[in-house]
């Protein structure tokens, strides 16, 4: 229990510095672990708000769509929510990369909530 204290400590503290820091494909899965250890962690709700926007801008810079995709469709065990900026951003940039399968998901996840 003491082991994932810590962890959470560290988590919390270094989670956004090491997603904006993030510039190479091979520490996607890192970062992705990272959130999900942070989402299991008690001070999940001391989640900066800017959190979500630096995983979503990592993974639109590196071209990974689909895991993205697979982040936002878990939000329990990720806990990374559209807001109104980010959707845009991915919209926008599924139009310009022709990925109309991943603008309709994001469409229909952000503005077809029941």
């Amino acid at each position: 229990m003491w082991n994932l204290f810590c962890h959470c400590l560290l988590l919390h503290s270094f989670y956004l510095q090491f997603a904006n820091a993030v510039r190479d494909e091979s520490y996607v899965n890192e970062l992705e672990e990272l959130l999900h250890r942070l989402r299991l962690c008690p001070n999940t709700t001391d989640m900066l708000p800017s959190t979500p926007h630096a995983v979503i801008r990592c993974f639109v810079q590196l071209g990974k769509y689909d895991e993205l995709l697979h982040i936002l469709n878990d939000r329990l065990n990720y806990g990374v929510f559209l807001d109104d900026y980010c959707c845009g951003l991915l919209m926008d940039t599924f139009i310009k990369e022709n990925n109309y399968t991943g603008w309709k998901r994001i469409r229909v996840d952000h503005f077809c909530k029941s």
